[in-house]
């Protein structure tokens, strides 16, 4: 949600979400999955492509990120987990080849690399993953990084009023 009110100039209405994500990092509360996402790369990517699409709201949060996600690099991990690792890595400008080289070696036969969980249902136990979404990460991970950074979607330049 903070991703898209900075998007559209609503950041203000964000300020409770930005607080839980500062605290959850803070306190390395994410370590152990949040509930809905069962692995903390996920949490980590998500606030890293926040804090990267908007780094002079996110500055403050930018040292603290680093720390954490490069804390990580090296852990083992499944394919999905080592693609969000190397996403936010790559967002953050820090260094992630041995991490790509693990990636690569995960890839199967087929060109795709194995479904994973990727969102928990609460707390009913159900779980959703898929071989697209985890090769579709791991295809963003590997991709060069000048594609990786280039701008995002805007939904306030792709929307146009109607014509009277």
């Amino acid at each position: 949600m903070p991703h898209f009110l900075n998007r559209v100039g609503a950041a203000g209405r964000a300020e409770a979400t930005e607080r839980f994500l500062f605290e959850t990092l803070e306190k390395r509360a994410y370590l152990a999955g949040t509930r809905y996402y069962p692995s903390p790369e996920t949490f980590l990517f998500f606030v890293s492509r926040l804090a990267a699409d908007f780094p002079v709201r996110y500055q403050g949060l930018l040292p603290m990120l680093r720390s954490h996600v490069g804390g990580r690099l090296g852990r083992s991990a499944s394919p999905l987990e080592l693609a969000f690792r190397i996403a936010a890595a790559n967002r953050l400008g820090l260094p992630t080849e041995p991490e790509k080289a693990r990636l690569r070696a995960l890839q199967q036969e087929n060109g795709a690399w194995p479904a994973d969980v990727f969102f928990r249902y609460g707390r009913s136990g159900h779980v959703f993953g898929s071989e697209a979404v985890t090769t579709a990460l791991a295809l963003h991970a590997l991709a060069d990084r000048a594609e990786r950074t280039a701008p995002a979607f805007s939904f306030a330049t792709a929307v146009r009023p109607h014509a009277s």
